[in-house]
């Protein structure tokens, strides 16, 4: 059974106060899963950008964050091995 929860598109500009100017991390000693979407920046927890602590405590946990970057870089990767066939993607 899955949680309730809120769900948020994460993106620099989207979650107002809590964003951080939008940037990927480079050569991280540790690379998190959902690098380089979601990585450490001291010891905040940001994906694209965005504090995850900052939006927890303003929409409550349990929460859903989704990265639009990975997502649009998953459907480039998509779209790309589909070029030139009729396909549709939902």
């Amino acid at each position: 059974m899955w949680a309730e929860g809120t769900a948020v598109i994460a993106e620099a500009g989207v979650c107002g106060r809590h964003c951080i100017s939008e940037r990927r991390i480079r050569g991280a000693a540790l690379m998190l899963p959902g690098a380089p979407w979601l990585a450490r920046e001291g010891a905040e927890l940001v994906l694209d950008g965005c504090n995850l602590d900052a939006l927890a405590t303003e929409y409550g946990t349990p929460l859903f964050v989704y990265s639009r970057s990975a997502m649009l870089d998953a459907l480039g990767a998509y779209q790309r091995a589909l070029a030139g066939r009729r396909h549709l993607i939902c």
